[in-house]
C-alpha cells in the first residue's frame, strides 16, 4: 500500500509493519496466570484474523458501534484491533460515572453490539429499553440461560481459518467513542478518527523513545494498544483496572522486576503505594528507563520517591485529556532541580513545554463560547486564563453533542482549538503551568483562587496527606485528608487549624482562608481513583456534612 494511502493513517497497518518486522517476539504477556500465558506477534496476527473472520461473517458491518465492557485478557487487544481492521466503532464508558449517566450514554451512542462480561449480559436484561438497538451479544464464555449470548469460542466457529482483508478506511472516519469521566460535567463521547489515533501513536513513541526493545507495564489497559503498535511487549498486570489505587505493591514490584520492564505507565494513585512499598523495603527498579504518570497532576513528594527508586531511569508527567493527548511532557529530575521552590510557594505545578507539533494558547477566562477572533487576544508570559491547545492529536468533536463541541472547540482557518477546560499560564519559557480546573475556581471578594496553588501550600503540613479547596457557605475553605486518616475532635482540632491558619498567612493567595474541614478520604474519580471531587465536597461543606 502506498505511502500516501489514506489508509497508512490506521494504527492496524502500524501493528501490521510490526509483525512483519518481528513475527517471533512476545506481543503480550499475562502475568495474573502463574505460567505467565503470552502471544507472540504472530499469533496476536491470528488472533485478529480469527475475530476479523467471525465477526464479519456473524453479518456485523462497517460503521456499526460495539459497547466495550471487558476485563484485560489476551483477547482483549486483538479484538479491539479487528474491530478497526473492519471499521467497527468500539465504544468505551466508564461504569463509574453511574448509572443514569451511563444508560444516556448507551442510549446516546445506539450500538448494535454489546462485548461484555456476564455481569454486564446479566444486567442488560434489566434494562432492555435502553439497550434496545443491541442486536449482537457476545461475551467470552457462555452464559446460561442466555442463548442469545456468543461466546468467543462459539463465535470463531462461525468462521474458522478465514482472512478479512482491511476495510477501505479514510483517516478521519471515526474509529472509537471515548467517554470523558464526568468528573466535572456531564460525561460527554470523544470522537477518535483513526488519524487521531495514528497521531498520538506516532507522538507517544517520539517523547517516550519506546522502542521494540522495551517491555510494557501498561497501569491503564488501552494504552498496552499504543506500545504493540510500536513493537514494545506489553504487560497484562496484576492491577485492577476499576481500582488502581488499591494496586498491591508486593506483586507489582515483584512483575516489574521479573519481566525487566522498561516502561512503566499509569495514574499517580498506582504509583503511590508501589513506590512507597519500593522505597520502605530498599528495593531500585534499575531497568526501568520511563515512568509515565498521567491522569492528575503528581506531587513533588512522589517525584522525590522515584527519583530515588529508579536509578537509571525518570518520571514523566505528560499533560493532556481524553480530547487531547498528549499536550505537553515535563520529567520528575527537571521540576526537582528547576521549579521546587515555585511550587512550594503555591504558583501551580508545572507541566512542561509543548509536545511536538502541540500549540498552547492562554485565554481570558469565559464561560461563553469563543471565536477565532478570541486566538488573537492570546495573553503574555505569566499571565493566568484557560489554556487552549491545538494540533494533529486533538480531537475535533464530540459524538452527537454539537452543543459541547461548540463551547469546547475554536475554529481557526481549518485548525481546530481545543478548550482544555484547565487554567494555567505559560512562563518566559514556554513552560506551562497548570492552576486547576476552571470549574473548581472559588469566588472570594479580591477575586478568583485556584484549587492547585491553594492545596500546594496546605499539603506541605507534615499531617495532611491531601487537601481540597472548596466553595463553603459564603466562603472559601480548605477541605483536609490527614496522613494518619482519622477525624480529630476537641483540643487537638483546634491547634491543627491553628496550624494551617498559620501556614495560609504566609503567602498572599492562601491569606484569606481560616475555614477547615476534615474529611477521612476524600471522594476520587473512578478512572484514575486521584482526581479529588471538588464539586462534591464544596455541596458537602455547603450543606453541613462535614466536621
Amino acid at each position: 500500500m502506498p505511502l500516501n494511502s489514506p489508509q497508512r493513517a490506521h494504527i492496524y497497518l502500524k501493528l501490521k509493519d510490526i509483525i512483519h518486522k518481528y513475527p517471533e517476539k512476545v506481543a503480550l504477556i499475562d502475568l495474573r496466570k502463574k505460567h505467565m500465558p503470552c502471544l507472540t506477534f504472530s499469533q496476536l496476527e491470528k488472533k485478529i484474523e480469527d475475530f476479523s473472520a467471525s465477526l464479519n461473517a456473524v453479518g456485523i458491518k462497517k460503521g456499526e458501534r460495539a459497547l466495550i465492557f471487558l476485563r484485560p485478557s489476551l483477547d482483549f487487544a486483538p479484538l479491539v484491533f479487528a474491530l478497526f481492521k473492519l471499521g467497527i466503532v468500539p465504544v468505551f464508558i466508564d461504569p463509574g460515572m453511574g448509572r443514569i449517566n451511563l444508560l444516556k450514554a448507551i442510549k446516546h451512542t445506539y450500538p448494535t453490539i454489546l462485548i461484555a462480561e456476564r455481569p454486564i449480559h446479566y444486567l442488560s436484561l434489566f434494562f432492555k429499553q435502553e439497550l434496545s438497538s443491541i442486536k449482537y451479544f457476545i461475551a467470552p464464555k457462555s452464559i446460561w440461560p442466555m442463548p442469545k449470548v456468543i461466546s468467543f469460542n462459539k463465535l470463531k466457529k462461525f468462521s474458522a481459518n478465514k482472512t478479512i482483508s482491511l476495510q477501505e478506511i479514510n483517516r478521519h472516519e471515526l474509529a472509537a467513542i471515548l467517554y470523558t469521566s464526568g468528573g466535572t460535567g456531564a460525561p460527554k463521547g470523544v470522537e477518535y478518527t483513526h488519524d487521531i489515533f495514528w497521531q498520538q501513536t506516532n507522538t507517544l513513541q517520539q517523547i517516550f523513545h519506546i522502542t521494540p526493545d522495551d517491555i510494557d507495564y501498561p497501569g491503564f489497559p488501552l494504552f498496552s494498544l499504543f506500545t504493540m503498535a510500536m513493537g514494545a511487549t506489553s504487560c497484562i498486570p496484576r492491577i485492577d483496572p476499576r481500582f488502581p489505587a488499591k494496586a498491591n505493591g508486593k506483586k507489582v514490584i515483584q512483575d516489574i522486576i521479573k519481566v525487566k520492564a522498561t516502561f512503566l505507565a499509569g495514574s499517580p494513585a498506582i504509583w503511590n503505594s508501589i513506590g512507597k512499598y519500593a522505597l520502605k523495603h530498599n528495593i531500585k527498579l534499575s531497568k526501568v528507563k520511563t515512568l509515565a504518570m498521567f491522569g492528575a497532576p503528581v506531587s513533588t513528594e512522589l517525584l522525590s520517591i522515584y527519583n530515588q527508586i529508579l536509578t537509571n531511569g525518570d518520571v514523566f508527567t505528560p499533560y493532556g485529556a481524553t480530547e487531547a493527548l498528549p499536550v505537553s511532557l515535563i520529567s520528575g529530575k527537571e521540576i526537582l532541580r528547576q521549579h521546587l521552590p515555585m511550587i512550594l510557594q503555591g504558583k501551580g505545578t508545572c507541566i512542561g513545554t509543548a509536545v511536538p507539533g502541540v500549540k498552547i494558547k492562554i485565554l481570558p477566562i469565559s464561560a461563553l463560547e469563543l471565536s477565532q477572533e478570541t486566538l488573537e487576544h492570546s495573553l503574555p508570559a505569566n499571565q493566568v486564563g484557560e489554556i487552549v491547545v491545538s494540533g494533529n492529536n486533538i480531537t475535533a468533536a464530540y459524538y452527537q453533542n454539537e452543543e459541547a463541541t461548540t463551547l469546547s472547540k475554536i475554529y481557526d482557518k481549518g485548525t481546530i482549538w481545543h478548550r482544555m477546560g484547565d487554567i494555567g499560564f505559560l512562563d518566559e519559557h514556554e513552560r506551562l503551568w497548570f492552576l486547576g480546573r476552571k470549574t473548581h475556581l472559588v469566588k472570594t471578594p479580591s477575586g478568583l483562587l485556584s484549587s492547585d496553588p491553594c492545596e500546594l501550600i496546605f499539603n506541605q503540613h507534615p499531617q495532611v496527606a491531601r487537601s481540597a479547596l472548596v466553595q463553603g457557605i459564603s466562603r472559601p475553605a480548605i477541605v483536609i485528608e490527614r496522613s494518619d486518616g482519622k477525624l480529630i475532635k476537641g483540643n487537638k482540632q483546634r491547634l491543627f487549624y491553628s496550624e494551617l491558619s498559620q501556614l495560609a498567612k504566609k503567602y498572599p493567595h492562601t491569606n484569606g482562608i481560616t475555614h477547615f474541614y476534615q474529611i477521612k478520604s476524600m471522594p476520587v474519580d473512578i478512572r484514575h481513583n486521584i482526581k479529588i471531587d471538588r464539586q462534591k465536597l464544596s455541596h458537602m461543606a455547603q450543606r453541613g456534612e462535614l466536621s
